[in-house]
């Protein structure tokens, strides 16, 4: 490929210019990369290099370090993330937290979950982290798109995708 061909991502289904670029701005997946399937006929999602650098909106987000990653985000004017509280790594001073109201609350409260998700608003720096080894498994969300995420496990999400907490009965 040129440095000037059209690339469609075959994971997130991203079209992006190429101009030097070697994975995804989506979805952090490399360029030109064989694709890895099972015997049973499971596609294996590639890993997301070290220091990849993911665009939504006007903000970034680069994955960083590969034992225990690190979720890098420069919210831009007006953008925000929310997420899990017990996950915020450090921030900017300018960078805005608030706690982000949920509903289904007293659900939650009863259940003996947390009930603090909170909100960082840019602009400015702020980074997250869990405190064990792991990998982070960016996913990029079309319009209408949902993803089903076990209590926990849930990191950052961008201001553009809602957030519903459901008891799965399991």
């Amino acid at each position: 490929m040129t440095s000037t061909d059209v690339y469609t991502c075959r994971w997130c289904r991203n079209t992006m210019q190429l101009r030097g670029e070697t994975a995804c701005r989506l979805c952090g997946a490399p360029v030109d990369l064989r694709e890895a399937v099972s015997n049973s006929g499971w596609a294996e999602l590639p890993a997301i290099e070290d220091m990849a650098r993911l665009q939504f909106g006007r903000s970034t987000c680069q994955i960083e370090g590969t034992y225990v990653p690190v979720a890098d985000f420069n919210l831009a004017q007006g953008e925000s993330v929310y997420f899990a509280h017990h996950l915020l790594l450090w921030k900017d001073s300018q960078v805005q937290v608030a706690v982000m109201s949920l509903g289904g609350g007293w659900k939650r409260m009863w259940a003996g979950l947390p009930l603090v998700m909170t909100e960082a608003r840019g602009p400015g720096h702020i980074a997250f982290s869990r405190d064990v080894p792991g990998e982070t498994v960016a996913l990029p969300l079309q319009p209408g798109q949902a993803v089903d995420v076990r209590e926990h496990l849930f990191m950052v999400a961008s201001h553009q995708v809602s957030y519903t907490w459901f008891q799965s009965g399991v």
